[in-house]
């Protein structure tokens, strides 16, 4: 037959007070007589077996002394709350985590003291009562300590937890209903429980937390060198189970811990033993350095600070670097498992309430435009030659498409065209479901490097079919040589043919705008919106931007670019001059030239 614990304490068969009144008759009672009848008629500082269940015991004192009891497992009761040992653990060690890793990873945790003695001394009623029912015990042999030294800690401003004399801090009892599924890694896998977060720190989290408790284990023993009888026992208990955290902590963490500096958590815990708790991990500057998300641009480009993060993206790669997610670095104190859409509402500089400094973030699809625009012709074929072809480019013109690239314009800012053409591809199922991809260079977790690779499906009402003729653009000359700085452009589409006056703008249309990085536009009209334009540069342009405006719509959007294959580079041949003209047409186009003293020539092309 199993052994029976009792749910509720015992009564005390010498006060009989509180059930000497029969039921169905009224008493007039007082509060503070009723209160102490109650007090009087338990029976406690009983056995630990006897307390019974964590939720059941009209006694203030009952969550904690029951928190002890499951967390040393000891006794008679140990068969009865073997279940809630490992709970307790799990709660145990989260709440000393936090504590220990409040500043390295900002936890926003407070600390506020109920002074009993003090409330006593105000003839405060309830103190009265609290202290009628204190326990006794305590780690380091104060028999006072519940009466000064106990702190409730609220974590984002709810109740989470209280310190405790005998095992330092004990969970309350109904915090998963005052956080009601909001507790989040790594404290709780499941936003309920609060539950061991050592396999959801990072590498660096478990190098601190490990200083943190031997720091704490080594105040504790110093504190209770010279105690005996149960408080030793207490106190043998507590340092069984801090050592025990701290062994697994190094098991998980592989090695050696290094080096921390310990300051004041601001908490204000000041007395007994949790005064030991007051102390946390220094918090280090962050450094994007640290992120295994960091993008590697081009060095000769943009110098912004950037890490690549979304929800999936950071899982997907902590996936393909075989990391786990709660392990995997985002920023420090952010691991993948903490990106969520909520935590990047705080803008592009912060990430679950952590800010960045001089880094942002972006999603992978920051970089790219929602729609796809396209040439949809009446024959496959390549209708920009001057173009770098990117992969599947070939495979898309089959379905009689040119694409336009949609990057938007800071891809260009991190990379060059080159880069870009080798790092983009496409692939299509039909002309109406195309997919690119990306591979994002960067840092990785071994800060080694390695590519994430990006994809975005476009289909149906995310293409974009611009008109069926295409427009004529010209560059030249098509060369490149130290010092040459007089390049023109031509651009003209149909509706420059068939409208009286090429500068008056027609319903829907796009234009070109040349891009070259880290050099503004000289000699373009500040006016680009035209059918027809004609330009003198100073540079052969990287790129050239395509900015379209909607039947309809007086708005005009970028919506994408071409890349443009880099010029021959031409040495100078000494001694020859030539005189050029230009006679750019639709149908051909004529150059002129003049070399030396012989008569003018003309070519065609």
């Amino acid at each position: 037959m199993p052994e029976v614990f009792p749910m509720l304490p015992k009564i005390d068969r010498d006060e009989q007070k509180f059930l000497a009144d029969r039921s169905g008759v009224w008493k007039k009672d007082t509060s503070s007589d009723f209160l102490t009848s109650l007090v009087n008629s338990l029976e406690t500082g009983g056995a630990i077996a006897d307390i019974g269940s964590i939720d059941s015991i009209p006694d203030v004192w009952a969550r904690p002394l029951l928190f002890k009891m499951a967390l040393f497992d000891i006794g008679a009761a140990r068969e009865f709350v073997q279940g809630l040992h490992d709970k307790v653990v799990g709660e145990w060690r989260a709440i000393l985590a936090m504590l220990a890793l409040k500043n390295l990873k900002q936890i926003n945790l407070r600390a506020d003291a109920v002074d009993l003695k003090k409330y006593r001394a105000e003839k405060n009623e309830f103190a009265r009562v609290f202290t009628e029912l204190i326990p006794r015990e305590s780690s380091n042999g104060d028999a006072d300590a519940w009466l000064t030294d106990i702190y409730v800690i609220f974590y984002d401003g709810l109740p989470l937890a209280m310190t405790s004399p005998v095992t330092l801090v004990a969970s309350a009892a109904d915090y998963p209903s005052t956080f009601n599924g909001g507790l989040s890694l790594p404290w709780s896998s499941d936003g309920k429980m609060l539950a061991d977060p050592i396999k959801n720190l990072s590498h660096n989290e478990l190098a601190a937390l490990s200083v943190w408790l031997k720091n704490l284990r080594e105040n504790l023993q110093r504190d209770s060198a010279n105690v005996t009888g149960e408080t030793q026992f207490i106190a043998n208990s507590l340092l069984k189970c801090l050592n025990a955290y701290q062994l697994d902590v190094e098991k998980s963490l592989g090695g050696a811990a290094a080096n921390f500096n310990l300051v004041p958590s601001n908490l204000k815990l000041h007395n007994g033993t949790a005064r030991y708790l007051n102390e946390s991990i220094q918090g280090v500057a962050a450094s994007i350095s640290d992120s295994f998300v960091r993008i590697i641009a081009n060095p000769a480009r943009n110098n912004k600070k950037l890490i690549l993060v979304s929800p999936s993206a950071v899982r997907e790669f902590a996936q393909q670097e075989n990391v786990p997610p709660a392990r995997f670095v985002v920023w420090q104190g952010v691991s993948a498992d903490n990106v969520t859409e909520n935590s990047l509402r705080g803008g592009r500089s912060v990430i679950n309430q952590m800010n960045l400094g001089d880094t942002e973030y972006r999603r992978p699809e920051d970089f790219f435009y929602d729609q796809l625009a396209v040439l949809n012709l009446d024959a496959p074929g390549d209708f920009f030659p001057g173009a770098l072809k990117v992969s599947g480019y070939d495979a898309i013109s089959n379905y009689n498409l040119n694409i336009i690239l949609p990057i938007r314009r800071e891809l260009l800012e991190l990379f060059s065209s080159e880069e870009i053409m080798q790092r983009l591809s496409f692939t299509a199922e039909s002309d109406n479901d195309i997919s690119l991809h990306f591979e994002f260079p960067l840092s990785g977790a071994n800060g080694t490097g390695a590519d994430f690779r990006f994809t975005k499906k476009y289909s149906g009402d995310d293409l974009i079919y611009l008109q069926q003729e295409i427009p004529v653009i010209e560059i030249w000359p098509n060369i490149q040589r130290a010092g040459w700085s007089q390049y023109y452009l031509y651009y003209e589409n149909t509706q420059a043919q068939s409208a009286a006056n090429a500068e008056i703008l027609l319903d829907e249309m796009y234009y070109v705008e040349p891009l070259t990085y880290g050099r503004a536009l000289e000699n373009f009209p500040a006016q680009g919106l035209k059918n027809r334009i004609t330009a003198r540069l100073d540079n052969f342009p990287e790129a050239l931007s395509f900015n379209y405006k909607k039947a309809g719509s007086a708005a005009v959007s970028e919506i994408g670019f071409i890349l443009l294959k880099k010029p021959e580079l031409k040495s100078r041949q000494s001694g020859l001059n030539w005189k050029i003209g230009v006679d750019f047409g639709t149908s051909s186009t004529m150059l002129y030239f003049f070399r030396r003293q012989k008569n003018s020539q003309a070519a065609g092309f």
